[in-house]
């Protein structure tokens, strides 16, 4: 399970990272020339972290969510990505 959810996490995490609000979110931090590639290298990093923590956790733990609570997340990310 795990070979296959870590390319298909990291292909929507892709396409997530070039969405509209993303963009214009590092467009306005970067604005200062002087300091861009080191303000989107923190933006990076400060995205990755929890989502490594929780992974790490998850699978060290052996943590197993309910089929409920993942369809819930699964509607939740349907709905807020409707347009």
């Amino acid at each position: 399970m795990f070979e296959t959810a870590l390319p298909v996490g990291s292909a929507f995490g892709v396409k997530h990272a070039f969405e509209a609000d993303h963009l214009a979110a590092i467009a306005t931090l970067v604005e200062d020339g002087n300091r861009s590639a080191s303000t989107g290298a923190a933006w990076g990093v400060g995205h990755s972290i929890p989502i490594l923590v929780l992974c790490v956790s998850f699978l060290s733990l052996d943590v197993q969510i309910p089929s409920t609570v993942t369809a819930g997340f699964e509607a939740l990310v349907a709905v807020s990505s409707w347009r």
